[in-house]
């Protein structure tokens, strides 16, 4: 989806172009960044790696966050790794600390859109059921929970 069709207005065209310059430029940062990882020694980078990201959880998730959220969390914190990895070994032009803090903004606006850090299935039970009913057990169950757990 775009937000204009580009130089031409041609939404078709635009997608074509950009199909193409995905093809011709493909993997030329990747394979590079492959090729540095093994010169520099695997181990000793997987090693700083597992640091990175641990470090990325450690400030970007908030302290008490649903396990949702350190998983989203650890997943984000590995793109920052690899991204502040590139950045040091001059693969990408980036400035240090760049994709750390574009990761972290990621992270920020997913628990955002979210609806906050707590589990998922209690913002959702809440958001369903957001005042006192006096209502039947059973009907309590099968509709105000629809299907979520309506005894916890």
């Amino acid at each position: 989806m775009f937000d204009h069709g580009g130089p031409s207005n041609d939404a078709g065209a635009l997608a074509k172009a950009f199909k193409l310059a995905a093809i011709s430029a493909y993997g030329t940062a990747g394979l590079e960044f492959v090729r540095r990882i093994i010169a520099e020694g695997a181990d000793e980078i997987g090693e700083t790696v597992r640091n990175m990201v641990a470090a990325f959880i450690e400030t970007a998730a908030p302290a008490g966050s649903d396990g949702q959220i350190d998983r989203a969390a650890q997943r984000l914190g590995l793109i920052a790794a690899a991204g502040e990895l590139a950045t040091a070994l001059e693969i990408v032009p980036w400035r240090a600390g760049e994709a750390h803090d574009a990761a972290a903004w990621a992270l920020a606006q997913w628990i955002d859109g979210r609806g906050g850090t707590e589990p998922d299935e209690v913002r959702q039970a809440i958001e369903q059921v957001s005042r006192e009913w006096m209502i039947p057990p059973e009907v309590w169950k099968t509709e105000n929970c629809n299907g979520l757990d309506a005894w916890s």
